[in-house]
């Protein structure tokens, strides 16, 4: 009789070891290197355009309007050119384009 009870539970207990083990596809990678370098990353505001007609010029930087010296995520709007803008955040520059290097502007 042990034998039957034996041998009925050791797949039972088996599987469930094996499900244990098993990580939900759709989480992060638990220990992982790669997750935990995505969390200190931080991603600069997206330019959607630019305002340089008459009056001050503006940035349209993630769905909203910004003058030279706002603030937007952190970041100071340093500058404001035709061809982007520069951001500037504890001594950093950073130029954001207004175009992709694949667009070419004649």
């Amino acid at each position: 009789m042990a034998k039957w009870w034996l041998m009925l539970m050791l797949p039972c207990s088996l599987a469930q070891a094996a499900v244990e083990t098993l990580q939900d596809p759709t989480q992060p990678l638990t220990g992982s290197v790669q997750g935990q370098v995505a969390q200190h990353v931080e991603t600069l505001p997206s330019l959607q355009g630019l305002l340089l007609g008459r009056g001050p010029r503006q940035a349209i930087l993630d769905g909203e309007s910004y003058r030279l010296g706002q603030i937007v995520a952190g970041y100071r709007v340093a500058d404001i050119r035709p061809d982007g803008v520069v951001l500037e955040r504890n001594g950093q520059r950073h130029t954001l384009p207004l175009y992709s290097s694949k667009v070419k502007i004649q």
